[in-house]
């Protein structure tokens, strides 16, 4: 499912960054625009990246619990490493607030759109993560004895 997550969150990513391309080459912005729109991409950056990494330690919390139950069985799985599948959405993050600093140092609409298609992909790519997320934390519940969930 990680492998699907990040191949539809890269076309869908690549597809808002031909759009953006496409209207910002349409309309006329000025280099004056250029750095307070960086600034914005910077705060959403941090204000949605923030609301996702609490949102995830909170699956995160769950999912060391059930595992915690799921593992007092007969059989016992390995754990998989939640961290590593969170990494691309810390990733596109990370990318798209250092060229919207980029775009803020050079005044180059370019690296505000990649900004943007970064931030779009760490957005959508966190989405898929979540509800596959979610979907795995049902189906260990539904294996566990109803009194230890």
């Amino acid at each position: 499912m990680r492998a699907i997550s990040i191949l539809l969150a890269s076309i869908a990513t690549i597809i808002s960054g031909v759009f953006l391309y496409w209207i910002f080459g349409l309309t006329s912005i000025l280099n004056t625009q250029i750095e307070p729109a960086s600034g914005n991409i910077i705060q959403l950056d941090s204000f949605i990246g923030g609301g996702l990494i609490v949102g995830f330690f909170y699956f995160w919390e769950r999912w060391e619990h059930l595992w915690g139950e799921k593992k007092r069985g007969t059989n016992k799985p390995k754990e998989p490493n939640l961290f590593k599948e969170f990494i691309p959405t810390v990733i596109g993050f990370v990318l798209s607030g250092l060229l919207a600093v980029w775009a803020s140092l050079t005044l180059n609409l370019e690296y505000v759109e990649w900004a943007l298609a970064f931030f779009t992909f760490g957005i959508l790519y966190n989405i898929a993560f979540l509800v596959d997320l979610q979907d795995r934390l049902r189906k260990i519940e539904e294996h566990l004895p109803p009194d230890s969930a």
